[in-house]
């Protein structure tokens, strides 16, 4: 089922798929970790007092590899992230956790410092480079001790 990611969307696919759940069945939701609409449609369905587990997309590529499925679209990687919450229910393993906002911050804010330390290396590098090459043009970067 498509839909989108306004609140009445999300409503009137939640009430689709919970109206057609028998009485007395469990309901898991699997969701690919993927961009960001992963954070506001689990952000929903937690509200709702749903389970979310939240799966891993290289994960669902692999198990999309083994069963030898190597077409990739939506109807594909649905069937495939069922299939691992299926797994996981059936060998009674955890179903993965969707990630508190604290530690969704805390991992966002290490992968913005990540790119920063990585873009002031580069940055060095680059301006080594040019001192050398205006200070010691005839000289190799590698040559010089303070490189």
């Amino acid at each position: 089922m498509r839909f989108g990611r306004t609140y009445d969307e999300m409503e009137a696919m939640f009430s689709t798929i919970t109206s057609r759940v028998p009485e007395g069945c469990d309901l898991v939701w699997g969701c690919e970790a993927t961009g960001a609409a992963w954070r506001s449609v689990t952000a929903f369905l937690l509200a709702k007092g749903q389970v979310v587990s939240l799966e891993n997309p290289a994960a669902i590529a692999a198990l999309r590899d083994v069963d030898s499925r190597f077409l990739k679209d939506d109807h594909v990687d649905a069937r495939t992230i069922g299939e691992m919450v299926l797994r996981r229910r059936y060998r009674r393993k955890p179903l993965c956790p969707v990630p508190s906002p604290h530690s969704q911050g805390v991992r966002s804010l290490g992968r913005d410092v990540e790119k920063l330390s990585n873009e002031l290396s580069s940055v060095k590098t680059r301006f080594s480079s040019l001192l050398c090459d205006q200070l010691l043009p005839s000289l190799k970067p590698s040559d010089h001790e303070w490189a």
